[in-house]
């Protein structure tokens, strides 16, 4: 990465504009361009600013990081590797569980099959495709498939939980038991997803928490509004929107908050 790229990364990461970061160094908007498209190069002295701005050391600016780039790209075949081993065996997995099941059921145990191996064929299809976080995104695409099931199957969901006060034995208690299980496995991931996603992170400007924390509010109006819907597909998508705004806005305040 250049030094022009690092500013403009940094910068953006930060919520500046171009005239936002020339107005903090005293220079013009097209110094700032300058610096960014490396047809020019900042000053030490406004170096030594920048690095002060951004939270960084001057070593951490300058330095030039293609050689650890190409040694990164190294290190990181074996996983790329082992990753796509590891899709391509679920999916196949995955399709000689449902073709056997096919063989001595028919349609309905082709249909019984996708069902069934529904989170690996998620997972093996996450592998393929996704090179950061895998084992979270799995994770997720398991949780994600699992939670439709139930919604289709037996109507359980993680809201039925606010009915705890008034759940009888008429009304299974293993049906309340799950969604009691679907709620602290979807808070424990909510929470793992903020911790990774804000860990690598520069600090968030006050901007972008407004905006995250703007998102959230009105995607949660919106749940709010429409918290039973007679369309599951419909409902299931909004609350997955509620989930998604949360977990956005607890990444902004934590990298907000740090020092």
């Amino acid at each position: 990465m250049t030094l022009g790229e690092k500013i403009y990364k940094l910068r953006n990461d930060k919520g500046f504009s171009q005239s936002d970061l020339a107005e903090k160094l005293s220079v013009s908007r097209q110094s700032v361009s300058k610096w960014e498209n490396n047809s020019a190069a900042p000053e030490l002295e406004k170096l030594i600013k920048l690095a002060e701005i951004f939270n960084i050391t001057l070593d951490e600016l300058v330095k030039d990081e293609k050689k650890e780039d190409e040694k990164s790209d190294y290190v990181k075949i074996p996983s790329i590797q082992t990753r796509k081993i590891v899709g391509t065996i679920l999916l196949c997995t995955a399709v000689c569980a449902c073709l056997l099941l096919m063989v001595t059921n028919g349609i309905s145990g082709l249909i019984a099959g996708i069902m069934l191996s529904s989170p690996i064929i998620a997972c093996g299809i996450i592998c393929l495709t996704v090179s950061k976080h895998t084992v979270l995104w799995c994770s997720w695409g398991v949780y994600i498939v699992i939670d439709l099931f139930l919604l289709y199957a037996t109507g359980i969901r993680q809201a039925s939980i606010l009915h705890t006060h008034i759940w009888t034995s008429s009304m299974n208690y293993t049906r309340l038991i799950t969604a009691w299980v679907l709620f602290i496995v979807l808070v424990i991931m909510i929470a793992i997803t903020a911790y990774i996603f804000q860990k690598n992170s520069t600090k968030a400007s006050k901007n972008q928490l407004i905006k995250a924390l703007a998102f959230a509010a009105i995607v949660q109006i919106i749940v709010m509004i429409f918290p039973y819907t007679p369309n599951n597909i419909i409902m299931f998508i909004i609350s997955y929107l509620g989930i998604i705004s949360i977990t956005n806005a607890l990444i902004f305040i934590a990298r907000y908050l740090k020092k």
